[in-house]
């Protein structure tokens, strides 16, 4: 039975990080019904992981194919940890819009981003 709960993302000082090109990062609350399945733990470390990667560019500048790796081992944690794929994309979209940098960009910008996020997403997580 699924149980609702928190999850926190995190990132330290951006001092601490000179790839990180977006501005101040801060913590991002991300309320997910998640499984009581460990295998989620590993879903929510490899969106951590790939926002991470995301942070290293500024948003008008990033395209989605430069995220293909990261986003194709959040993919397999999801189809590994019984995601469905709605379920999949729902925590993507979510985790998205929980980003600081997400929210003070140009929302065009971030729209069409997250556009091509999701399709990796979907091709990543039906890759063969």
């Amino acid at each position: 039975m699924p149980t609702s709960r928190t999850i926190s993302v995190q990132e330290s000082d951006p001092r601490h990080h000179p790839e990180a090109s977006l501005g101040e990062l801060r913590t991002a609350e991300l309320a997910v019904f998640a499984h009581a399945d460990a295998g989620w733990s590993e879903v929510f470390g490899r969106l951590d992981a790939l926002w991470r990667a995301a942070r290293r560019h500024e948003v008008r500048d990033l395209q989605p194919s430069q995220l293909r790796a990261e986003i194709r081992e959040v993919a397999t944690a999801a189809r590994g940890a019984g995601m469905r794929p709605e379920q999949f994309l729902w925590v993507v979209k979510e985790s998205w819009s929980a980003l600081p940098e997400v929210r003070t960009n140009d929302r065009q910008i971030a729209r069409d981003l997250l556009s091509g996020i999701v399709t990796l997403c979907i091709d990543e997580f039906y890759r063969d």
